[in-house]
């Protein structure tokens, strides 16, 4: 479970939300010009596009806040009115100046995505509110150095809240339409990729030029005629009755990924920007475009973040761990078991 964390909420201008989401509509439109034809070719395309970027619209449910968290601390009163004698006397001497007082901590549920509640929106608090976030439940204190009474306390309450609720409804609308942007306007980048594309090969085509194929093959990079049934399992005598792949299925397993990495180090402008799972995947699709699993047509899939991985009765029977290269000490730490 990820850590709470402080905040101010609804504060944040490097980037603030609109640059953010600018930011993000230029990500998918990288995405998208870095797709490959097996890629646009595939119908779940824009299902995964919507995956890797739709955002999930945050709802702040104010009316279900509770008290957590109550007790006596010292407050700063430097812009506290109240204590301008205070004040002065502590400034005479550099120094800050505090008061015994008391807070009250409200735990507000939310739901949806912690980053909207950092973001500043078009609404946003005139003064910044620091709060700490928990996966599910967002905590703001409100303090004072004069005891609380019940018209003071009702009073600052309200008011917070309302801030709140208004900033966190402005974050929800600002998602609400990115997604609409991404679903409609995705699905037409998508199109627009693939008819360039296509217009491309066409032009190739009708003007009769030859394509050199490479004096170095990257290899097997297309998918054969007819597609392989992983079955070849050897049964270890264990009592446990683990399997294990062919030998054979194994080296050719790993071919394919080496030139899957071969063909990335031929086009590297083609890769440099595309984000590690989607590389990853570009490794799926060779692998499934030779292989045919079991009981699926997807043989290899992903496990996680960091896994590619082959299945036969519930059993890993092969494992790839993507790392990408930071040097040799790291290298070995990465595949140390100890």
């Amino acid at each position: 479970m990820k850590q709470p964390y402080t905040a101010n909420l609804f504060w944040s201008q490097d980037p603030d939300l609109y640059t953010f989401i600018e930011q993000r509509k230029r990500e998918v439109s990288d995405w998208i010009h870095n797709l490959q034809e097996a890629e646009l070719a595939d119908e779940a395309v824009t299902e995964r596009l919507l995956q890797q970027f739709e955002l999930d619209p945050l709802d702040l449910d104010i009316e279900n806040a509770e008290v957590v968290e109550q007790g006596s601390k010292r407050i700063n009163i430097r812009h506290d009115h109240r204590f301008m004698t205070a004040y002065f006397d502590a400034d005479e001497f550099g120094e800050e100046p505090y008061a015994n007082g008391h807070y009250i901590t409200f735990g507000i549920p939310y739901s949806g995505s912690a980053l909207l509640l950092t973001l500043r929106p078009q609404t946003y608090p005139n003064r910044p509110f620091s709060a700490e976030i928990h996966p599910s439940e967002v905590r703001v204190t409100i303090e004072d150095a004069v005891a609380f009474t019940e018209e003071s306390l009702s009073k600052q309450q309200r008011q917070v809240f309302r801030v709140l609720k208004g900033c966190a409804e402005s974050a929800k609308s600002y998602a609400t339409q990115f997604n609409g942007w991404l679903e409609n306007e995705g699905a037409n980048l998508i199109e627009k990729r693939r008819s360039a594309l296509e217009g491309q090969q066409s032009l190739v085509q009708q003007l009769g030029f030859k394509v050199r194929k490479r004096q170095e093959q990257p290899g097997n990079v297309s998918a054969p005629a007819v597609r392989k049934k992983v079955s070849s399992f050897k049964q270890l005598k264990a009592s446990n009755q683990s399997q294990v792949l062919d030998m054979a299925v194994y080296e050719e397993i790993l071919s394919i990924c080496r030139n899957m990495a071969r063909v990335m180090e031929l086009s590297p402008r083609a890769f440099v920007a595309i984000r590690e799972e989607d590389l990853r995947f570009h490794f799926l699709v060779q692998l499934n475009a030779v292989f045919e699993g079991q009981a699926t047509g997807e043989t290899f899939n992903l496990s996680g973040k960091t896994d590619i991985l082959i299945k036969h009765e519930g059993q890993n029977l092969f494992i790839a761990e993507c790392k990408y290269w930071t040097g040799e000490k790291d290298y070995e730490a990465a595949i140390d078991l100890n």
